[in-house]
């Protein structure tokens, strides 16, 4: 078992470069501000559907998280209908140190965390 950060659309569980369904969602672009996760390279890729399956991103640490979201671009994500969650995953790939990829249908637990949850600051 792993457990994993994400930032997701509370309702459809899109994430931020791409839908559920895996098309492209401009949530970045639309966002005012140098959010550092702008520069994470995000392309379409073979990697998220790997074995026949639908993969997602997540980072594998809060410090993670933290470090490519500040307070003010949580709170932006927040009011976009976006929230943080903690998941417990069984299914689990590496894909860099920035990275990590989970499917779905492994997910044990999913907990909701403010941003004081994940410490942090501005």
């Amino acid at each position: 078992m792993f457990k994993i950060y994400r930032i997701e659309n509370r309702e459809g569980k899109h994430g931020m470069w791409r839908n559920f369904d895996g098309s492209a969602n401009p949530l970045l672009d639309t966002l005012i501000g140098d959010l550092p996760i702008k520069s994470l390279p995000m392309p379409d890729s073979e990697e998220y559907k790997q074995d026949g399956k639908q993969w997602f991103s997540a980072a594998n640490t809060k410090e993670q998280l933290a470090y490519w979201f500040k307070k003010t671009d949580i709170e932006a994500l927040l009011a976009c209908g976006y929230e943080i969650f903690e998941l417990q995953v069984t299914d689990l790939k590496i894909l860099s140190e920035f990275e990590v990829i989970f499917t779905r249908e492994s997910i044990l637990s999913r907990k909701s965390l403010g941003i004081e949850d994940v410490l942090l600051a501005d």
